[in-house]
């Protein structure tokens, strides 16, 4: 099934994908970071709803249990769309993603994470413009946490499609250096 992609199909992708995401109104995803000390499972989540042109950036736990020792970092990236039904646990889906070549967390991607909740925190700060989430703090939330969901034919859009048809403002140009570390941001606001 390693068929290559012509030129066609590469446009009807595309011209779905675009489709979907003026159909949509929410792009939300959650990566898996690692385990706790103590076994649990740390997740961080965004979500950005299409009219309120807002980011909402969340964990399940404080980032720096997985500093702590005898935690254990996710070796490969894992991510799921929001609402997804997921029967998998998550030892199947690391199994399942061992040809995945990237996305080990590591000390510096957990501080980059939380400069990401700083950020998207800071609702009148550098990422934002008039409370609306800029394109490049949006893509720099969605590269480093949830890229899209890809199977266009099932509704699926990436962060790309986003930017194109959700008319998102520019803002200034602006790093995650810049942007300040906050201890507690994101913690548990499921």
């Amino acid at each position: 099934m390693n068929k290559k992609l012509n030129n066609k199909q590469i446009n009807t992708f595309k011209e779905k994908a675009l489709q979907n995401a003026q159909k949509g109104n929410t792009f939300a995803g959650r990566r898996f970071l690692g385990f706790t000390k103590h076994g649990a499972q740390v997740w961080i989540s965004m979500e950005v709803n299409k009219d309120r042109k807002d980011l909402n950036i969340k964990t399940t736990h404080n980032l720096d249990t997985l500093l702590e020792e005898g935690a254990e970092l996710a070796k490969k990236r894992i991510v799921v769309k929001k609402g997804t039904s997921n029967l998998n646990s998550v030892h199947d889906l690391i199994r399942r993603n061992q040809k995945n070549m990237g996305g080990e967390v590591n000390e510096k991607t957990i501080t980059y994470m939380k400069k990401l909740i700083s950020a998207s925190e800071m609702k009148d700060g550098k990422g934002f413009v008039k409370g609306q989430v800029t394109r490049s703090l949006f893509m720099y939330a969605s590269n480093a946490i949830f890229e899209g969901d890809l199977d266009e034919d099932r509704g699926g859009f990436g962060w790309s499609q986003v930017i194109q048809t959700w008319q998102l403002p520019h803002g200034e140009y602006f790093t995650m250096d810049s942007i300040p570390l906050s201890d507690e941001t994101g913690v548990n606001k499921k």
